[in-house]
């Protein structure tokens, strides 16, 4: 009984940290959006992928953890530039659902992230989830011209599926989460898809 008691005390009772710094390469989604039995939708198209912008006031902070026994609020960063991170899985989602990414395509898209916030609520006295919202505004533009053609918002939102005691090692992973649904919710407009000939397959 004592050595259970220690190691509960143990897994609640952990230092605060300094900061934490989520690491690209390693991330993975929530399993619920993971989904390795989940069909993907796939669909017809083709698209150029320009370099994004990250236009948040606070370009350094992901969002605020709380860590150790205290919950102490701690910051969270990305060991890449958002910019670069959103941009590289906007991509990489556009051609897991089948969608073309080249840059002879005839209409390019650029990315403008306006918002991307992680953090931490309760779900009871003793359990929590991680949390992450993402907006991004996107234009599109014919090929080898700056002038948009068409101008849309796309907006995010993920949770932990599996509540725990500290939720913190979960941020990582509602983060990818709402990165990898950025594209798919793009696939999902109807009016898009119509304007530029994406058709779902």
């Amino acid at each position: 009984m004592r050595l259970r008691i220690g190691l509960v005390l143990l897994l609640i009772s952990g230092c605060a940290q300094k900061q934490i710094i989520l690491k690209s390469s390693e991330l993975k989604p929530l399993p619920v959006a993971a989904g390795e039995n989940a069909a993907v939708t796939k669909y017809k198209g083709h698209f150029n992928v320009l370099k994004f912008k990250d236009d948040r006031t606070d370009k350094t902070k992901l969002g605020m953890a709380s860590t150790g026994m205290r919950n102490t609020d701690t910051p969270i960063y990305l060991d890449i530039p958002v910019d670069e991170y959103i941009q590289n899985r906007f991509r990489s989602e556009l051609t897991k659902h089948g969608v073309e990414v080249s840059e002879n395509a005839a209409y390019s898209v650029r990315g403008v992230i306006k918002k991307i916030k992680l953090f931490e609520s309760n779900v009871s006295a003793a359990l929590e989830k991680s949390n992450c919202e993402i907006e991004m505004e996107f234009d599109i533009l014919p090929a080898r011209e700056k002038t948009p053609v068409y101008h849309g918002i796309i907006s995010m939102t993920g949770s932990g599926s599996n509540f725990a005691l500290d939720t913190t090692s979960s941020n990582g992973a509602a983060l990818e989460t709402c990165a990898q649904g950025l594209a798919e919710q793009f696939l999902k407009n109807n009016d898009l898809r119509k304007r530029f000939g994406i058709k779902e397959l």
